[in-house]
């Protein structure tokens, strides 16, 4: 898949499932928080997007292969 695609699969689905990327987002900071002591307010931010980027991915593959 192309960076443009990923980014128009990513934020359709953000749209459409609102809920569901908060929940990823409220996941996210539980489990990152876990290691923040040893990142910065950058990396944090970051890992916190690539976690609920990875998280909708997985849904819209998943969703994609059911019959």
């Amino acid at each position: 898949m192309k960076e443009n695609e990923i980014i128009a699969m990513v934020d359709g689905f953000a749209k459409t499932h609102p809920d569901t990327v908060a929940k990823l987002r409220k996941i996210a900071k539980e489990i990152i928080g876990i290691g923040r002591s040893d990142m910065t307010t950058q990396e944090y931010e970051t890992a916190q997007i690539a976690f609920c980027l990875g998280g909708v991915w997985a849904l819209t593959t998943i969703n994609r292969q059911q019959p």
